[in-house]
């Protein structure tokens, strides 16, 4: 069996419990088998957010390993700041855990006219790439619109040029962080961008660049 072939497979096998898992969820928090107590609502909504990055994490997989041509992203205008909102939000307890503080820097409002299940892809792998590999840190993320490109950063981060390289043709094994960078990149490169790891004096920063008219 080929890897192509096993990834198909293996994403068929994992789509099916967990959209089952996000079915269920969904007539849970809507009161179908009976009313549901204010406490239980928080841990079905990271029910909710946990199975929403599984499925983002299995189309990356695809994504990276190739498995995913063929597949129809239909573009749309999508406000980025808004989706970024979104994703930084299911990421909070991710980031609560590993004692890592989310800062909303600066943010504009910035509409690209691409897939938007494949910009939230990115930007969750993105960011939980930078949360993982940076414990215990305060990160700066920015959002703008720089003539016809947007640009996203995650300045702050322990991320390692050498350690967490999303290049898969160096041979070395990857980090988790450099696992989620390397999905990033694929989907940045079929959008048309490019992500790079900048390195500071005892930080570093994840630096995003995307067309503004990308598929």
């Amino acid at each position: 069996m080929n890897l192509r072939h096993l990834f198909a497979v293996l994403g068929h096998e994992l789509r099916t419990p967990l959209a089952a898992i996000l079915g269920y969820n969904e007539l849970l928090s809507d009161g179908i088998y009976g009313e549901i107590p204010e406490r239980q609502r928080e841990p079905l909504a990271r029910i909710h957010h946990s199975a929403i990055q599984l499925v983002r994490l299995l189309d990356g997989v695809h994504e990276l390993s190739g498995t995913s041509e063929g597949v129809a992203f239909i573009p749309s205008a999508v406000r980025a700041d808004d989706v970024f909102r979104e994703v930084v939000a299911e990421v909070a307890d991710l980031a609560a855990g590993r004692n890592v503080v989310l800062v909303p820097d600066h943010i504009e409002e910035v509409t690209l006219h691409t897939s938007r299940d494949r910009f939230a892809r990115l930007m969750e792998m993105a960011i939980i790439g930078a949360v993982k590999a940076s414990p215990g840190c305060t990160l700066s993320l920015q959002l703008c619109g720089n003539g016809n490109h947007a640009t996203f950063s995650v300045g702050g981060t322990l991320l390692d040029p050498q350690r967490d390289n999303p290049d898969l043709e160096g041979g070395q094994m990857l980090t988790s962080a450099g696992f989620r960078l390397a999905i990033a990149e694929q989907t940045v490169l079929r959008l048309g961008g490019s992500l790079s790891i900048r390195p500071g004096a005892d930080t570093s920063e994840l630096h995003i660049s995307l067309p503004l008219q990308s598929v």
